[in-house]
């Protein structure tokens, strides 16, 4: 990745701060808070974020909260959206080479996956969301797309189904600049993709039972020619 391109993924981040709360229980009472906010929050230097109440959604500030933005990895929180409305969390998953150099020739962080491991779905769902591992988003995307293509496709009809009209994906894992989405955007699939009641970060994606279980041991299996060596 470029360095003005890792630039301007860092400032995305830094804009998404303040989306973020959208997904936790508000701390404050809702008129409390919305007095609390009623003037913009001076540390928050980001060009464009919308704070608002985890509880009610009820919009507590905003700056530029309409304007486009590119969302780098936060593009995960759509991909994991699409593979869990799909309901096959338990779909056995065998990791290719093509995941793995995925990952290493785009400079994108890795789960550490290797050729010839067998996982769930639902294993990588946690590779994607916890190291933010683009191995694991590979997968994912190349298994239930069925193909990348065709998974990008679906990211973006569920964009439009959710009415994220400023929102678009040209890649699952978010490396392209042409992945970008709005403050206001990001609060509604943020509504959409993380369950109530789900308090596990790396379970956002995953149903309120799920969550409550121990997390996912991760089994590496060896390939056929690693094991008849």
């Amino acid at each position: 990745m470029s360095r003005s391109r890792r630039f301007r993924a860092a400032s995305t981040v830094a804009a998404s701060i303040a989306v973020a709360a959208i997904t936790g229980t508000c701390a404050l009472g809702s008129a409390r808070a919305a007095t609390a906010f009623r003037h913009p929050p001076r540390p928050i230097a980001a060009y464009a974020a919308e704070l608002a109440d985890g509880t009610t959604g009820k919009q507590l500030w905003g700056r530029r909260q309409y304007s486009p933005r590119p969302i780098a990895s936060i593009t995960k929180v759509m991909t994991a959206l699409v593979v869990v409305q799909a309901r096959r969390l338990g779909r056995r998953i065998k990791i290719t080479a093509a995941a793995v150099e995925y990952a290493r020739e785009h400079g994108a962080t890795s789960a550490g996956l290797r050729p010839g491991d067998v996982l769930t779905a639902r294993q990588l769902l946690y590779a994607m969301l916890l190291p933010s591992g683009a191995d694991a988003a590979f997968a994912l995307a190349s298994s239930f797309g069925p193909g990348r293509q065709a998974f990008v496709r679906k990211m973006n009809t569920t964009a439009r189904r959710l009415n994220l009209v400023g929102t678009h994906f040209a890649t699952f894992v978010g490396l392209s600049l042409h992945d970008h989405s709005t403050p206001r955007n990001l609060l509604l699939l943020g509504e959409a993709a993380m369950p109530h009641g789900c308090s596990t970060g790396a379970s956002a994606c995953i149903t309120p039972s799920e969550c409550r279980g121990p997390r996912p041991t991760v089994q590496r299996t060896k390939a056929r020619a690693q094991s008849a060596a």
